[in-house]
């Protein structure tokens, strides 16, 4: 849930499941590798007037466009996946209280991130919150 809600919010409509890892370890559990290979398509669609689809690779409660999805949407696919809804939203609300800081510091370990990248991830972190928080889920965080 985490992975499709990171992909959601940062604009990759091209995670696909070849996108998806699996750690196998010595003893015999198995578990989520993390995230790679993530852009955001709707930046670079909009930067450099490249027709980049936003049509989903992996579709998120039947919505096939990045943008039509919704906060809701997220916990809808979760719970289709067999997650509790209350599970979900703390995953939800763990990952949106964290994403804003995380981006930071990603910028500030990667040189020359464009600051029109950031600012469109921004406003879609602001998004998802202040939706997630008219849902009940979440209290509104500080602007940015």
């Amino acid at each position: 849930m985490r992975q499709t809600a990171i992909h959601v919010i940062v604009g990759n409509a091209d995670a696909h499941g070849k996108n998806v890892s699996f750690l196998h370890q010595e003893d015999g559990t198995v578990g989520l590798a993390p995230v790679y290979d993530i852009m955001s398509t709707v930046y670079y669609s909009t930067a450099f007037a490249r027709p980049m689809s936003s049509m989903l690779g992996l579709f998120v409660n039947a919505k096939c466009d990045i943008n039509e999805v919704t906060v809701e949407d997220l916990l809808s696919e979760s719970e289709r996946w067999g997650m509790k809804h209350r599970a979900a939203q703390s995953v939800l609300e763990q990952l949106l209280e964290r994403l804003p800081d995380a981006l930071t510091q990603a910028a500030e370990d990667v040189p020359n991130v464009p600051q029109a990248l950031l600012e469109l991830v921004h406003g879609r972190i602001t998004r998802a919150r202040a939706e997630a928080a008219r849902l009940g889920q979440l209290a509104p965080r500080r602007s940015f």
